[in-house]
């Protein structure tokens, strides 16, 4: 039985991280100054030169016919696809496309979307999970409830450089995104594959990541006491500033004493933090039993 994966670019991979790794992408598509742009039209630099002299930024689901192109390209060489499109938290691309499946008889027996809660590192630790459990020969459905009912024990934590992207997209006000940079305040941010909310007001970069790794901390010692650090994923992420997320990702190494996985966010968060944002994140690997 030939099982594909099929996911988008919230991930952040890029489309040959993405092959090597035996996934197939569809392109998240963004807006800036009414132009609309994917991963596969602009490099990220491009991305974020263009971002900063942007007034009017928007993101958006999927374009359906893209998706079911797709379906029907991997359909025609697999038996099964198994759609992991980005959290429903942060966009509508998986309620979206649940009724055109529901409506396509080829579809509704063939297809599996699986709303998993996570983007970037998190949504990586996921899809090889995934991966996983269709080579163990677990049932579609099933990895489905399984990796739906594990969508809670997920956690990210980004301090933002600046509130300019979430003025913009009408997240905070003018007036506070104008007296959090005169102040320097770093903003940090959480989402367990909801919509992001803040969570704590740092003064500078230091003291958000800082708060980050207290936050972690908390979330493993109260959530999963006692479970072993080879059970989880711990990324770091960061938008544009891979020397400051180095940094970081070896303050977290030293800290859970592990190995620690790092990727740059995809250009669809970047709409909403900009540059100079680092992450750290929780992913709970999913247990079969």
């Amino acid at each position: 039985m030939k099982i594909k994966i099929l996911t988008d670019t919230s991930s952040g991979l890029s489309r040959e991280e993405a092959s090597t790794l035996g996934y197939e992408m569809v392109a998240l598509p963004f807006l800036l100054d009414e132009v609309e742009y994917d991963e596969d039209k602009l490099t990220k630099k491009e991305f974020y030169e263009k971002l900063k002299v942007s007034s009017d930024i928007h993101t958006s689901q999927a374009p359906i016919p893209l998706v079911t192109e797709a379906f029907d390209r991997l359909l025609n060489e697999n038996d099964y696809v198994v759609y992991l499109p980005i959290t429903s938290g942060l966009s509508s691309s998986y309620e979206s496309i649940l009724p055109v499946i529901d409506n396509n008889e080829k579809y509704k027996e063939r297809v599996i979307v699986i709303d998993h809660k996570t983007i970037s590192v998190l949504q990586c630790g996921m899809l090889a999970d995934v991966k996983r459990l269709i080579d163990k020969g677990i049932d579609l459905k099933r990895i489905k409830e399984l990796v739906e009912a594990n969508a809670k024990n997920n956690r990210i934590y980004i301090a933002v450089d600046t509130l300019d992207y979430l003025k913009k997209g009408g997240r905070v006000s003018a007036l506070s995104a104008t007296v959090g940079s005169i102040l320097n305040i770093k903003p940090v941010l959480f989402s367990n594959g909801n919509k992001f909310e803040v969570v704590k007001k740092a003064r500078g970069l230091k003291a958000a990541e800082e708060s980050i790794l207290n936050f972690v901390l908390n979330d493993m010692n109260s959530m999963f006491p006692g479970e072993p650090i080879d059970n989880f994923v711990i990324g770091v992420a960061y938008t544009e500033c891979v020397d400051e997320a180095e940094k970081f990702k070896a303050e977290v190494s030293d800290v859970f004493d592990t190995n620690v996985v790092m990727d740059e966010l995809s250009t669809v968060i970047g709409c909403h933090i900009g540059a100079g944002a680092v992450a750290a994140a929780i992913y709970k690997k999913v247990d079969e039993n």
